[in-house]
């Protein structure tokens, strides 16, 4: 009788033991994802910078921005410089890039041959099915960002 009433405390005694390492390692789980709260603006790491993602983002707005020029030009992605995420209802990136601005074939008489520009792209994605993307586009002097 003694001997089962030993064993029923050790057995409930290691079940809490469990319980409370368990939640202990839920509870820094927790922490961690809250320690970059939504909305919070997070700077892309070189390695996301040189990810085929991000390299598939710019080069569909430069496509957007080539739509929005008239079809004169067309940009050639040279270098993504600098990079951000924001999760907000989808997600808000931010790139900076270099790119190589050619002449189409449409307006190659009227504009110079291709030249280096710097844009400020901002590419919003929202969440959900059916919503489109937005994209924004500010042209910079090579310095800036």
């Amino acid at each position: 009788m003694a001997d089962e009433r030993l064993m029923e405390r050790v057995t409930v005694l290691f079940l809490f033991s469990m319980f409370v390492a368990a939640s202990t390692y839920e509870d820094e789980h927790l922490v961690e994802r809250f320690e970059r709260p939504l909305g919070e603006i997070m700077k892309l790491e070189d390695e996301a910078l040189k990810s085929d993602a991000a390299k598939v983002r710019v080069e569909s707005a430069l496509k957007k921005l080539a739509e929005q020029n008239g079809g004169c030009r067309r940009y050639k992605l040279v270098n993504i410089s600098s990079g951000t995420r924001q999760v907000v209802d989808g997600f808000n990136f931010e790139f900076v890039v270099e790119v190589e601005s050619v002449p189409t074939e449409k307006c190659a008489t009227e504009q110079p041959e291709g030249i280096s520009e710097v844009y400020k792209i901002t590419i919003y994605e929202p969440s959900g099915t059916g919503r489109e993307k937005r994209h924004t586009f500010e042209k910079i002097m090579h310095g800036q960002s």
